[in-house]
């Protein structure tokens, strides 16, 4: 079952929604991938941003999983979001990342703290990796 993950790039100061995207799927029998929540989100805000007031405002970055029968599920995310994320993480003056678990809270990764967490290969990746 396909899953939907969102992701939320939001102004710390007055949590105001400044981006947001979900995961793409592209489907091809030779090299299926996608392009996550995570990094559609940051990216969409570099697209629509050219406030310095905005650009210069700390941000955090939520991520949610629903499955489609509605089931929140975790979304923390991989290491290829979080390598991106942590590219970009001075440049979106970036605090922290919050992600959905199964146990329907969010959970906490502060910025500094990035290098001490663990992070899992995405399934697109492991099935490129296989072939």
């Amino acid at each position: 079952a396909r899953h939907n993950h969102i992701s939320f790039l939001i102004n710390t100061k007055n949590n105001n929604l400044l981006s947001y995207g979900f995961n793409i799927y592209f489907r091809t029998m030779s090299f299926p991938y996608s392009i996550h929540s995570e990094v559609n989100t940051i990216t969409k805000y570099y697209k629509n941003q050219c406030n310095k007031s905005i650009n210069k405002c700390k941000k955090k970055l939520i991520v949610i999983k629903i499955s489609k029968n509605g089931v929140i599920g975790l979304s923390k995310p991989c290491q290829t979001c979080i390598n991106y994320i942590t590219n970009n993480m001075e440049n979106l003056n970036l605090t922290d990342i919050k992600y959905s678990t199964v146990a329907k809270n969010l959970e906490k990764i502060k910025c500094n703290q990035i290098k001490e967490h663990t992070y899992k290969i995405s399934s697109a990746f492991q099935i490129r990796v296989k072939k």
